[in-house]
């Protein structure tokens, strides 16, 4: 029972613990009252604070008083989130706004600020996503924390002279500035100030700037350029972060100190200039700038920080100064063009990551001060092939991956050096600079049109000036060097040698490889991702297939940037909630795609007031600004309150004071984000009603008209009952509703009000009379056409018939020229177009264009005088003639019409020009007779030819006869004169034909000739026959149809035949079989194969055979030249034995024996017990697994040794 009692009062403690604490903290709580829409509390000078507002207004002045006191601040989140508000009118008596006082008001797009105001706190208009028209007063001198962040409507602001700083994240995702200025006296930019500026183009920067913050201009896509002030001392972390848009930057001689990330991800950054004096280059300051190819860095710069350069994929040209000793790790990470580098001689040390991920890296030359090669250095770079490294590094201070991944690497390194027991412990690749000179590398390979710059080393490790020394090249068409740079030209091999003046070389073997391997696919390790704003994730492309020989760089962009960004090398960063698409493209267009889902969930949740005072009785509404405003979560919130008894909530953020006390409210969203407000719930006081104040003292409406009348009781905070009754002395002059004032009837009457205990105001209505006023007039025509000298009549109508105006009408016309009117009769004048307008007392108009038309007779008679000339029928065909008569006995007519329009006299001018065209001139009799003639000539020849070579002839012949049978006087001169053409044509067509045929017949026979046995004529007869068929054919192949050119060739031809001479046969020519036998006769079997000597043998003697028949053609002494040679090219060597490895192992152990005194004596009787057994193998002749054997179990038992320590 006691435990019982305990855990009650315990839980009556926890309620009540905030009234003890408050009580002891709070001597007189401060009580928000209400007025209208307006709640408000009391400031120590007389004025109020408005700490809520509860309307719906769309268009809002805020009054300068409540309650007869003051307005002179608007209190944290006053106004916030009142989505109804369109407008807002600040009086002049506010001079705070505290902070959120209008954030969230989604719908606002207007408001004024009056210059009364001194002080702003931050985030005031914060996410008012429609706001657009706003005025900075220039009472200020800063744009407050977050003032505008948010407002992505927001597209131009002034910003006043007074400003001085532009406060941290005052413009903060400003997506609809496209450009801003700031006044010359600011000299700070804070943190984020316009940060997600998403569409900033240009920003314009007083030359008093000396600081811009962190984040500053973070992930202004569209800013192109920004010119930076000589007075510019620093510059912030992430300042320009994801500027992808940016393409240049000068950094002022000002600068002194840069943030880390600075330019990152400023992927068009091509141009950097910096300072002569900067002295670092910051963490990741250029990592994942894409665009970027080329920096220079001043001599002044000692350090390059951590990734400065990381991701950089196009930057292929950097020279780091000899002022640098120091770089950090990763610092060329994923740097993807960059061929070969050359460290500066003064560096301590190579980081870790240093040169990871370069897939095209081909050589490093580190210097002789690095004394130290930290972990994956170099790892996955499969594209280097040669490392210089110095004998300065100790063995201990090369990291164990250094070289992780990167297969192809071979070590340059000085005998017996740290790098060089680095190389032969992990077993890598590696040369000894033992030679006077060495290159770097034994061969390469090369894709045609690649440049590469080769590298000679002295064995002192000092690298060889290029130009000191002689290049040449085995082959310049393959590959061609000049000053040590080689340029691939064609496919081949070559060998590219360097020579010193004193004769020592170094050689190096060019492969060149001119395939083509074009990429033809791009395959991503996601195809679709979904993710939250500001979460990363990165994407992996890889190339099909993968030894292309096309460029292996890939450009990433995404189709919405305000949703997602990537870098350089797939990152993805989600910006804000949507769904966009990442593309990967290669040089040739094709690319991939992924799909990229960005979720906004909730972060933030906080209400309009975090402490209210109430009196029991009395509600108020706490709302909500939930951030991010374009969340993709469930805004459905959970309210509650910790003491019923004392204040009870609502769903909807409702809070009603039911006792003394104190209360929390606390609100909760779907992801358990929440805040709360305190409450204290004090008694009621009694405020009675002293007064009532009417808005309007008099009234004047029209009869019909409606008016309202707004009642304000004083105070506004009372707590009798608010009822008003409304009257009027003279209801049937004018009535009243509940303020709605309605015209009954002309006259005069008074409007009163009355409150519950008694207070009245009046107001004096005076009703007037309606007038009837012209609305509009018309005519019965709005377009008329008539002839000049002819007359009609407009009708107007006035609407409404029963107007109380004058019906007096003013007639007029643009043009009296063209066309009069008087009383609406209208008369045309003259040909043209005029507007007859008509208008009443009070200004209505209608109007009516009238088209006035002339008619002409000029063209039509002089047509009719044309055609009189021409009135010969003899000279036409029948028809064409009957059609010219009609015509022109039509115009006649026309012309002698005087009702004839002019349509209608240009209708019949028309049709005799069409009938004077048409006249056809008739064939005479002399052309008939021609026609006949060629008509019988060409049947004659019918059996000559067969159907398809005659058909030409036949269809010109059935052409003719059509014609010879139709009537002559309907036969036209052209048709005659077209059909002897064409009998003509077809007969030329035959004579050609027959030439061709007999050129046809002469290469024929001359061909029968050239493919038979043609040794039997002097070649030169066979020649010109030969030489005479070509020409022939070529004539007969062009189609000629020159009958002189086809007869010429035939002739040519026949004659060639006809100069054919046989002659006599020639003895087969023996002598260079006979040269070759005498050279290779000679050759025994010692050293060649069984089997390959046995057939060089029976070649040879075939051969003599050959040699000695007298009978032999030539045809048999070539086949057996040709036998001979081909045994003895394929005559095969006796396998031998390669003791290089062996002897090389011998050299080695002997120098280890000469220098015993440095080694275990256990150790040296195991080598001379090896050597002495390796001598005598290589004095037998022995096999070449022997020999292999022996060169592994020296190498193992060489590489198991060490040195006793000194």
């Amino acid at each position: 029972m006691k435990r019982r009692v305990f855990k009650i009062m315990l839980s009556l403690l926890v309620i009540l613990s905030g009234i003890t604490v408050t009580t002891s903290m709070t001597a007189t709580p401060v009580i928000a009252r209400t007025v209208g829409d307006y709640t408000y509390t009391d400031n120590s000078d007389g004025t109020v604070t408005i700490t809520n507002y509860g309307g719906s207004e769309r268009n809002l002045t805020i009054p300068e008083e409540l309650d007869g006191k003051t307005v002179s601040a608007i209190g944290y989140a006053a106004f916030a989130e009142c989505r109804s508000l369109e407008s807002v009118v600040v009086p002049e008596t506010v001079t705070r706004l505290q902070d959120y006082a209008f954030s969230q008001c989604t719908s606002l797009s207007s408001i004024e600020l009056p210059e009364s105001i001194v002080s702003l706190g931050r985030g005031i208009f914060k996410n008012c996503i429609l706001l657009e028209d706003v005025n900075i007063p220039a009472s200020l001198t800063t744009v407050a924390q977050e003032m505008f962040a948010g407002c992505t409507s927001l597209s131009e602001i002034t910003i006043p002279q007074s400003i001085r700083s532009i406060g941290d994240s005052a413009f903060s995702g400003c997506s609809g500035l496209t450009q801003i200025t700031l006044p010359d006296n600011v000299t700070t930019i804070g943190s984020a100030s316009f940060r997600s500026c998403v569409n900033l183009e240009q920003i314009e920067l007083s030359d008093r700037i000396t600081t811009i913050g962190n984040n500053a201009f973070a992930e202004c896509y569209e800013l192109g350029s920004i010119t930076l002030p000589q007075t510019l001392r620093q510059i912030g972390q992430s300042a320009f972060l994801n500027c992808i848009g940016l393409q240049e930057i000068t950094l002022p001689e000002s600068i002194t100190n840069l943030g880390y990330s600075v330019f990152s991800g400023c992927s068009s950054l091509s141009e950097v200039n910096l300072p002569a004096n900067l002295g670092a280059i910051p963490d990741s300051a250029f990592s994942a700038c894409s665009s970027l190819q080329h920096i220079e860095l001043p001599e002044s710069i000692t350090s390059v920080g951590a990734s400065a350069f990381a991701a950089c994929i196009a930057l292929s040209d950097i020279e780091l100064p000899e002022s640098v000793t120091t770089i950090g790790s990763g610092i060329f990470n994923d740097c993807d063009s960059l061929v070969s580098v050359e460290l500066p001689e003064d560096l301590e040390m190579v980081p870790s990551e240093a040169f990871r991920y370069c897939d095209n890296l081909k050589k490093v030359i580190v210097p002789t001060g690095v004394s130290e090669v930290g972990n994956n250095a170099f790892a996955d770079c499969p594209s280097l092939e040669t490392v210089f490294l110095p004998s300065t590094i100790a063995r201990d201070k090369f990291g164990s991956t250094v070289f992780y991944n990167s297969p192809n690497v071979v070590l340059y390194v000085v005998n017996g050096s740290g790098a060089y027991s680095y190389a032969v412990n992990f077993r890598l690749n590696y040369v000894i600079l033992s030679d006077e000179i060495t290159m770097e590398a034994d061969e390469i390979t090369m894709q045609v049109g690649e440049n590469r710059e080769i590298t000679v080393m002295r064995r002192s490790y000092a690298v060889v000036n290029n130009a000191s020394l002689t290049w040449t090249s085995t082959d310049d068409k393959v590959a061609s060097v000049e000053n040590g740079v080689i340029t691939a030209k064609s496919g081949g091999d070559a060998v590219i040698t360097a020579e010193l003046p004193d004769g020592a070389q170094a050689k190096v073997t060019v492969h060149v490889d001119d395939r083509e391997l074009p990429i033809t696919a791009i395959e991503l390790s996601e195809t679709e991702l979904e993710m939250d704003v500001n979460t990363r994730k990165g994407l992996k492309a890889t190339i099909v297939p993968s030894n292309t020989t096309d460029n292996k760089i890939l450009s990433w962009e995404s189709e919405d940037p305000t949703i997602a960004i990537v870098s350089a090398t797939g990152n993805v960063t989600a910006k804000g909630p949507g769904t966009t698409t990442i593309t990967v493209r290669a040089e040739n267009g094709v690319s991939a795609s992924c799909e990229v889902t960005v979720n906004s969930p909730i972060t933030s949740v906080r209400l309009s007031q975090t402490q209210m005072t109430l009196e029991a009785g009395t509600s108020q509404q706490l709302r909500t600004m939930i951030e991010p405003v374009n969340t993709t979560d469930d805004t459905t919130l959970t309210w509650m309150s910790t003491v019923p008894s004392v204040a009870t909530v609502d769903q909807e953020g409702n809070v009603t004071a039911v006792s003394e006390g104190y209360a929390i409210i606390r609100v909760k969203t779907v992801n358990g984000i929440s805040t709360t407000c305190r409450v204290e719930v004090v008694e009621t006081q009694e405020v009675p009603i002293t007064g009532v104040s009417l808005d309007q003292e008099s009234m004047t409406l029209t009869e019909g008209e409606s008016g309202t009348l707004n009642a304000t009781i004083i105070p506004g905070d009372t707590t009798d009952d608010r009822t008003l009754t409304w009257s009027s002395d003279a209801p049937e002059v004018a009535v009243v509703n509940e303020g709605e004032i309605t015209a009954i009837a002309p006259g005069t009457a008074t409007i009163t009000v009355t409150t519950s205990n008694g207070k009245s105001d009046s107001c004096i209505v005076t009703v007037e009379p309606r007038e009837i006023e012209i609305i509009s007039v018309s005519l019965d025509h709005s377009e008329l056409t008539m002839k000049a000298g002819r007359e009609t009549t407009l009708n107007a109508t006035i609407n409404p018939v029963d107007t109380t105006m004058s019906k007096e009408l003013s007639w007029s016309t643009s043009n009296a020229e063209v066309a009069t009117v008087e009383d609406g009769v209208v008369r045309a004048v003259a040909e043209g177009d005029a507007v007859i307008s008509v208008t009443t007392v009070n200004g209505k108009r209608a109007e009516c264009v009238v088209h006035v038309f002339e008619v002409s007779l000029d063209a039509l008679n002089d047509t009719i005088a044309r055609a009189e000339q021409l009135d010969d029928e003899e000279s036409y065909t029948a028809s064409s003639y009957a059609a010219f008569t009609q015509a022109l006995e039509e115009a006649r007519a026309t012309a002698a019409d005087e009702e004839a329009l002019q349509a209608d006299v240009d209708a019949a001018q028309q049709k005799l020009e069409s009938a004077i065209a048409g006249l056809i001139v008739r064939a005479d009799s002399a052309t008939m007779e021609r026609l006949a003639e060629l008509a019988a000539a060409g049947s004659e020849l019918e059996g000559s030819y067969s159907e398809e070579e005659f058909a030409e002839m036949k269809a010109a012949i059935e052409t003719a006869e059509t014609l010879l049978e139709k009537d002559a006087a309907e036969v036209s001169e052209a048709e005659a004169t077209a059909a002897i053409s064409a009998l003509e044509e077809a007969g030329n067509g035959l004579k050609v034909l027959d030439a061709q045929k007999a050129l046809a017949e002469a290469i024929t026979d001359a061909q029968e000739i050239l493919s038979g046995d043609v040794s039997i004529y002097e070649p030169a007869g066979v020649e010109a026959l030969r030489n005479a068929v070509s020409a022939a054919q070529a004539v007969l192949d062009s189609g000629t149809e020159d009958i002189e050119t086809l007869n010429d060739a035939a002739d040519s031809v026949r004659q060639a035949i006809s100069e054919l001479k046989v002659q006599e046969p020639e003895a087969a020519d023996k002598s260079f079989l006979q040269l070759f036998y005498d050279a290779v006769k000679g050759t025994g079997s010692e050293g060649y194969t069984a089997e390959s000597y046995e057939a060089f043998a029976a070649a040879l003697e075939e051969a003599a055979a050959v040699l000695d028949d007298d009978e032999a053609v030539q045809e048999d002494v070539d086949a057996a030249a040709e036998a001979l040679i081909r045994a003895y090219s394929e005559l095969e060597r006796e396998a031998q034995t390669d003791y290089s490895g062996l002897d090389f192992e011998i050299e080695y152990a002997k120098s280890m024996l000469e220098n015993e005194g440095e080694y275990y004596e256990s150790d040296m009787d195991a080598v001379r017990e090896v050597l002495a057994e390796a001598e005598a193998l290589r004095e037998e002749a022995s096999g070449q697994d022997e020999v292999d054997q022996m060169v592994k179990a020296m190498r193992e038992l060489r590489l198991s040794i060490r040195k006793r320590p000194q």
